[in-house]
């Protein structure tokens, strides 16, 4: 028996779950043209359960093996969220990857004094179940299909916000030569996918990279500075050196954090966090934070270790 399902639009025959389409030219989404119907597998139909997640790679990879291979997860993303909640309970809710926005809205509200207790990150929410996939839950299905390929993917792409990290980015770097994502949230509509993949059926030659860039030039021409959108892409095998960095900087940072105090509050105060206005969320920009505190600090120790090198953010 398959879960009830909820339908979010009357277009393209009005269906709601979980199809699978091998998407060719003028194909309409619709259920006549899926080549698998996963709307009675609850299991692996799941879009917050990480079955469904290994379920589709394997899949994918068996049924459609390819020179390139480029995951691209859609959906709301949360970057790092502080757990506020009170409620030892719900704090373990979200550690299962369950937990409704109603739920993270009424612990919120009833937490305002409490500290925070740690956080996670998420992204893909599925809305009939209130599951999501925790990144480590990407992290695991990339590393075992990259496995089973014997290589890394191409690209792993996140058309969700929040989602560019050097935590994210650090999780992948062994599986997959380059990641998409935005730090700040981005627009429901998305990624513009029509015109990037148009030039790809022209020219199906084209490099990761170069669809990556693809991806971004059409994402600004739709958007613009609209609503402070970002884009960008990450060339993996360069994480570690800047994760290094960071670590260096924070262990300098952190012993001399009480006279440095006033320092670290002027160089962040200025700073707009992002995904400000949805909840509790830390993201800032690492370069901007820098280039604010090296213009306040005196430190020698921190001023020599604060540098970061080239992280591959294009």
């Amino acid at each position: 028996m398959g879960r009830p399902s909820k339908h979010y639009t009357s277009e393209a025959e009005g269906w709601s779950g979980t199809l699978r389409f091998l998407v060719k030219k003028g194909q309409k989404p619709v259920p006549s043209a899926a080549v698998a119907d996963l709307r009675n597998a609850p299991d692996v139909s799941d879009l917050g359960s990480l079955a469904a997640l290994n379920d589709f790679l394997n899949w994918s990879v068996e049924r459609y093996p390819a020179k390139k291979y480029m995951l691209v997860v859609w959906n709301h993303g949360q970057g790092w969220r502080f757990q506020m909640a009170a409620d030892a309970s719900i704090r373990q809710m979200a550690t299962t990857r369950r937990l409704s926005r109603s739920t993270l809205q009424d612990s919120r509200a009833a937490s305002e004094n409490v500290p925070h207790v740690g956080g996670y990150r998420a992204v893909s929410f599925d809305e009939e179940t209130n599951s999501l996939w925790c990144m480590s839950d990407v992290q695991q299905s990339v590393e075992a299909v990259s496995r089973r390929l014997k290589r890394k993917l191409d690209v792993v792409g996140f058309d969700a916000g929040l989602t560019s990290s050097i935590e994210t980015a650090y999780a992948l770097q062994n599986f997959s030569t380059l990641m998409v994502g935005s730090e700040e949230r981005e627009p429901a509509a998305g990624w513009d996918y029509a015109s990037s993949f148009k030039l790809l059926t022209e020219n199906p030659a084209m490099s990761p990279l170069e669809l990556s860039n693809q991806l971004l030039a059409a994402y600004q021409e739709r958007y613009g500075d609209l609503e402070m959108t970002t884009l960008s892409v990450v060339e993996l095998s360069r994480v570690e050196a800047a994760a290094t960095a960071v670590s260096a900087f924070a262990d300098a940072l952190s012993k001399v954090v009480t006279s440095e105090r006033i320092n670290i509050e002027t160089a962040r105060s200025s700073l707009v966090p992002y995904g400000a206005g949805i909840g509790p969320l830390t993201s800032i920009d690492l370069p901007s934070f820098l280039a604010n505190y090296i213009k306040v600090t005196s430190n020698p120790d921190t001023r020599r270790s604060h540098s970061m090198p080239q992280s591959g953010w294009c």
